[in-house]
């Protein structure tokens, strides 16, 4: 509100700015004001709309680089005993659930809520949020795979399919589903990893993620909490796989780089453009 109230001031004070045209337009409305942060020199975020495109271009890229590293460790406790931890680091994720054995709920983005509302009951546990865990952060491309991290988001996992589809037949294809997955906000915040979880927590709950790693050959690894052991199981493999205790690290996606041979083309009938289950 108080934001909202210093822009329409600064609206109001500076109605007829001159923008390179006509000094006497006119504003009526409050979103109206970005066009006069050029000419006024008004930041937005961390980026000065005085500045070059590829300044602030390299401003966003340094910022989103900072995004996780700049995090704090969080832990909450709720008078009637229920908590609230935001560990840093795998090792601290793995201790807490050994720590609270079967009662803790693990998430990250908590997009599912919208798909599921009880799953914003009020929930007297133990919640672990793995959002800022950087081991499950990583991406990294080899020449057999493409392994992303389990606490990347939807779109993270599309991006970094579109940036490397000329390494596999695959990855383009892959892209293409994400497309239509969801929608843009719910992909920018939902993570895949929650989104193949939600496969084993609702019968019925149609993946077209869980779908689509299937078909490309992917596989997860798993890690276990009370000795660090890691495995890997299928997507389908992971459906019938007891978790209590266990934690999904990443995905690898095989490289298949032979088009010659090999074709990957993926398909989505539904209802709807978004928002809408195959």
């Amino acid at each position: 509100i108080a934001k909202a109230q210093e822009l329409s001031a600064i609206h109001k004070e500076h109605r007829n700015a001159c923008l390179g045209c006509e000094g006497s337009r006119e504003f009526h409305d409050l979103e109206d004001i970005v066009r006069l942060m050029p000419a006024l020199n008004i930041k937005k975020g961390v980026v000065t709309t005085t500045a070059s495109s590829q300044e602030r271009k390299q401003t966003l890229t340094q910022t989103q680089t900072q995004k996780d590293s700049s995090k704090t460790p969080l832990t909450f406790v709720g008078a009637d005993g229920s908590s609230y931890h935001r560990p840093l680091a795998l090792a601290d994720a793995l201790a807490l659930m050994n720590a609270h054995g079967d009662d803790y709920k693990l998430l990250s983005g908590n997009t599912g809520k919208g798909v599921y509302p009880q799953l914003s009951s009020n929930y007297q546990g133990t919640v672990i949020d793995l959002s800022a865990v950087q081991e499950l952060q990583g991406l990294t491309l080899s020449e057999t795979a493409l392994t992303v991290g389990a606490a990347l988001s939807l779109n993270e996992l599309r991006a970094a399919l579109r940036t490397h589809q000329s390494a596999s037949v695959t990855f383009g294809a892959a892209a293409d589903l994400l497309d239509r997955v969801a929608n843009e906000p719910v992909r920018s915040l939902g993570t895949w990893a929650g989104n193949v979880s939600m496969v084993r927590l609702f019968e019925g709950f149609t993946s077209d993620v869980h779908t689509m790693l299937t078909g490309v050959g992917a596989y997860f690894t798993l890690v276990t909490a009370s000795d660090g052991s890691t495995s890997q199981v299928t997507p389908m493999e992971f459906l019938s796989t007891e978790m209590s205790g266990k934690l999904l690290l990443d995905v690898t996606l095989p490289v298949m780089a032979d088009p010659a041979t090999q074709v990957c083309v993926t398909y989505k009938t539904a209802l709807r453009l978004v928002n809408a289950h195959s």
